[in-house]
């Protein structure tokens, strides 16, 4: 396959690591590859009483580029994995940008602020998710789905992206990494 790269130094470092298997042909495979990713403090920053903005008028602040990174990372791990017919690509998203459901946060001046997951301004779970095909999150996808458009075979290969706003624990992605393992 492709080995153009523009820097010498070019590589995939995700922000966990890559686990790698000895199959009996004697060759190291992927079997597992994850990520942990965290944009949107707003949650903390307004029960610390903390306000943002170009002026720090404002409780919220307009969600980051951290989803950029994802898709980049999902086409140069797929781009590794084009040979297999597995996916071990796991995203642990975390941050007020990844609330999967509206809630109120409590300001010590007194001001109830609205994380809404459905605010096109906050949240960024809609942008991630053309990494898995529009698929529903925080389920476990490892094996890769061979389709047919127009008579021609198309491999799909889906990330499994998991989110929440609050930080995710050690357990709980050790749970979800043993079950795509």
């Amino acid at each position: 396959m492709g080995q153009v790269r523009f820097f010498e130094n070019a590589e995939i470092r995700p922000d966990s690591s890559i686990t790698e298997v000895l199959d009996r042909s004697g060759q190291f495979r992927v079997a597992l590859l994850s990520e942990s990713k965290h944009q949107g403090n707003d949650v903390r920053r307004i029960r610390e009483g903390v306000k943002q903005g170009r002026i720090n008028d404002q409780y919220l602040m307009v969600a980051g580029n951290e989803v950029k990174r994802v898709h980049k990372n999902r086409q140069e791990v797929r781009n590794l994995m084009l040979a297999e017919l597995h996916f071990p690509y796991v995203v642990f998203l975390q941050g007020s940008n990844f609330a999967t459901s509206s809630f109120f946060v409590d300001s010590p001046d007194g001001t109830r602020v609205p994380i809404a997951r459905n605010s096109g301004r906050l949240n960024r779970i809609d942008r991630v998710t053309a990494s898995s095909f529009g698929r529903k999150i925080n389920q476990n996808y490892c094996q890769s789905i061979l389709v047919e458009v127009n008579g021609m075979p198309q491999m799909l290969q889906i990330a499994s992206l998991h989110f929440q706003c609050e930080p995710w624990g050690a357990s709980e992605m050790e749970r979800i990494l043993q079950g795509i393992s």
